[in-house]
């Protein structure tokens, strides 16, 4: 009869080393799901133009990259350019530049200059800059500027800003 009680205090020991073994290795595997699948959401309704429903979802997809893959990791660059890509769309570019920037370093520390992530980059970081030229002082002094490829002029275009733009 006692034999009969031991066997199951066994089998109770067997399931609570299974259920935390389980508990210490699922974590990790859940996380990494759980980042994809809220990208994935993020991406979604970015698409669909939620930009205000997406927000959230792409704070806490960038909060578990960060804390599950360190700060310089791709899922983590990626989290920055699509939360910066929803404060861009929403008009708030002033939150959404240094989150650019931070991916651009990332990026370029992981794949160096040449990359598509770090074009990919710039340009995001590029399009937060004004597409106009110069007013004012500025345009009055470009009046007739004149492209260095041809020489002809640019009717007032400043072409020195087109220049630092990386528009020419």
């Amino acid at each position: 009869m006692s034999g009969m009680k031991k066997t199951p205090l066994r089998g109770t020991t067997l399931v609570v080393g299974v259920l935390v073994l389980t508990w210490l290795v699922v974590p990790a595997w859940a996380f990494e799901t759980s980042w994809v699948d809220l990208n994935s959401q993020v991406i979604s309704l970015y698409h669909q133009r939620r930009y205000e429903e997406a927000l959230p979802s792409a704070r806490q997809a960038l909060s578990q990259a960060e804390s599950l893959y360190g700060s310089e990791h791709p899922y983590t660059s990626t989290s920055l350019n699509n939360l910066a890509a929803i404060y861009y769309s929403l008009g708030q570019t002033a939150e959404a530049e240094p989150l650019y920037q931070r991916a651009l370093a990332v990026d370029l520390k992981l794949f160096g200059e040449g990359n598509s992530r770090v074009e990919i980059d710039r340009n995001n970081l590029q399009k937060l800059q004004p597409i106009l030229p110069p007013t004012g002082e500025e345009s009055k002094q470009s009046k007739g500027a004149e492209s260095p490829q041809t020489g002809k002029s640019w009717g007032g275009w400043d072409w020195e800003y087109w220049k630092k733009a990386g528009l020419t």
